[in-house]
């Protein structure tokens, strides 16, 4: 995978004198596809990220409820 640095040096390097319609159709497919894959694995780590979140406040909730019972 790209990492961010790699994909502006690979736009730097598309010349669009060098490259004919179709060619220049293909190295930006290529990049857009590899922007989005990056995307999608940072919405689903965010996700996974929130889920184990959501989690603690409920632990936490449950240790509140827990020493409010013990006093």
């Amino acid at each position: 995978m790209l990492s961010s640095d790699d994909i502006k040096r690979r736009l730097g390097d598309i010349t669009l004198l060098d490259l004919d319609g179709k060619q220049l159709c293909v190295e930006f497919e290529e990049l857009l596809d590899t922007m989005d894959e990056r995307d999608r694995q940072v919405s689903e780590t965010l996700d996974q990220l929130l889920a184990e979140v959501d989690d603690l406040l409920v632990l936490t909730d449950e240790l509140e409820e827990d020493e409010i019972f013990c006093r």
